[in-house]
């Protein structure tokens, strides 16, 4: 880990699935913050400096596309990490983000994460 914890958004609409990765991010040594839905993700991201966002394409309120388009038209260059179970030909893929398909094997994500982060593999 580098000399400061890095700190990450997770954004999604399944509790029990950001609670989840949330512990999974916090076990590998990460400081996670989990906004209760979209906009109060919006309203984090927009607000406080993270290192990555972790975004579930498929949000009720709006779609992670979306949430990327409006925290890019806000200035904000926080590396997103795009969680989707469309196909790899979708916009998620062409975004020049990081996507990783569900579902994922734990060791997948905190390596998509290392990666985005540049930080050594798990």
């Amino acid at each position: 880990m580098p000399d400061r914890i890095p700190h990450i958004l997770v954004v999604g609409d399944d509790k029990r699935a950001r609670k989840l990765i949330a512990d999974v991010l916090r076990n590998a040594g990460y400081d996670v913050d989990t906004p209760a839905d979209a906009y109060v993700g919006l309203d984090f991201a927009s607000s406080q400096d993270y290192d990555l966002i972790l975004v579930e394409e498929d949000l009720a309120l709006v779609s992670g596309s979306g949430f990327r388009e409006t925290l890019r038209s806000l200035g904000k260059t926080t590396p997103i990490v795009m969680l989707t179970d469309r196909s790899p030909d979708t916009d998620a893929e062409t975004s020049g983000e990081t996507t990783v398909h569900k579902p994922f094997q734990v060791d997948h994500l905190l390596q998509a994460v290392a990666l985005t982060l540049g930080l050594p593999r798990p």
